[in-house]
């Protein structure tokens, strides 16, 4: 089940505006994750956004290749996220932000959202 399908997407203003008001935050540089627990309205429990700055990339190109990298990772990993919050019967919107200057390899950028992911299924085991 290594698929990020669109319904597993966070595109609802009013939600993304809620998931930025929350204070569930981890950094794992050059990552940032931020997540809010939800009422279980989907087939899947994790709505992710993924978040690159404008700010620190100027071409789209640029900030799109991130996203890609990131959307690549978060799809071949989110498995124990999965498994977790189907045990707990929980939902949660997620925001993974990339906070770097620079244009990140893989390897490198795949060790810190596991990182970050393992953080946030710790968190979410543990509450």
């Amino acid at each position: 089940m290594q698929t990020f399908k669109k319904q597993e997407r966070l595109c609802n203003k009013k939600q993304i505006s809620h998931l930025f008001a929350s204070k569930d935050m981890f950094l794992e540089y050059p990552i940032s994750l931020r997540w809010n627990v939800v009422e279980n309205e989907s087939h899947f429990p994790v709505k992710v956004l993924i978040v690159v700055s404008k700010k620190n990339f100027k071409r789209a190109v640029d900030r799109n290749r991130i996203k890609r990298l990131l959307r690549e990772i978060y799809r071949t990993n989110k498995q124990e996220l999965f498994s977790t919050l189907k045990e707990k019967d929980v939902c949660i919107h997620l925001c993974i932000n990339y906070i770097g200057k620079e244009i990140p390899e893989f390897h490198s950028l795949e060790l810190s959202l596991k990182k970050a992911l393992q953080k946030v299924t710790t968190s979410l085991a543990n509450s």
